[in-house]
């Protein structure tokens, strides 16, 4: 038998940590572009174009955003690099 976790969105996790990682990002998200809306006083903030010009779909309600929270080590790899490059430019 395996034990999985399902988060507020429906989304099926493999571990507790996933499981309540993904739902405290999306609250991060929901409050980041709520503050982002308000300081840039449009209905959808330039974080949120990003997130969906960059992902090709809605990151809440889309396979993309979980595969991404998935494998986020990869993701953070990424931004490591991205650091260095900016550093070392």
């Amino acid at each position: 038998m395996k034990i999985t976790y399902t988060s507020a969105d429906h989304t099926t996790w493999d571990t507790e940590t996933d499981c309540l990682g993904w739902e405290k990002l999306l609250h991060l998200l929901d409050a980041a572009h709520m503050a982002d809306r308000i300081a840039e006083e449009e209905p959808q903030s330039q974080f949120e174009d990003f997130l969906e010009y960059s992902l090709g779909a809605d990151f809440k309600y889309d396979h993309k955003g979980q595969d991404l929270w998935r494998n986020r080590h990869h993701l953070f790899r990424l931004v490591d690099l991205m650091r260095q490059a900016e550093a070392e430019g």
